[in-house]
């Protein structure tokens, strides 16, 4: 299983609208399930990527102090954050891709680190390399 962090500040959490509206600002075509409800909702999150249904990822949410521990290395890159939204993918790069763009959201529009299985924070490119990359193994374009 793959596992994307995303910390934000609790007043940063988008409800659903705001994180698809942040998405199609993206230009991406993903589409998050109707119902889907931030904080309120876990385990798996439907998505439809390109017109194709079934895909998504599980999601899980809690505070940054339940994800990591005082002193682990992470920590000063998180700051004042206080919550973390989790996605966790398998091998599919669909999936991953669905994974990716919804955290690429949180990044440019709600003030989110990420990191990937408590690596060094992604940045924006190292995210979009990773939806071009999905793209490419899936055979499809944005």
């Amino acid at each position: 299983m793959n596992t994307q962090y995303c910390f934000l500040n609790t007043a940063n959490v988008p409800n659903r609208d705001q994180w698809q509206a942040a998405i199609e600002n993206l230009k991406y075509d993903l589409q998050l399930d109707p119902g889907f409800s931030p904080f309120g909702d876990g385990g798996f999150l439907p998505c439809t990527l390109n017109g194709e249904k079934e895909l998504g990822f599980e999601i899980e949410y809690g505070t940054a102090g339940e994800c990591v521990e005082e002193g682990d290395p992470f920590e000063k890159y998180i700051g004042d954050r206080s919550d973390y939204i989790s996605m966790s993918w398998g091998s599919s790069f669909k999936d991953c891709a669905c994974a990716l763009i919804a955290t690429l959201a949180l990044l440019k529009s709600f003030d989110a680190v990420t990191t990937y299985d408590g690596e060094v924070p992604d940045s924006i490119a190292d995210i979009v390399s990773g939806i071009e990359e999905s793209f490419r193994e899936i055979g499809e374009n944005k």
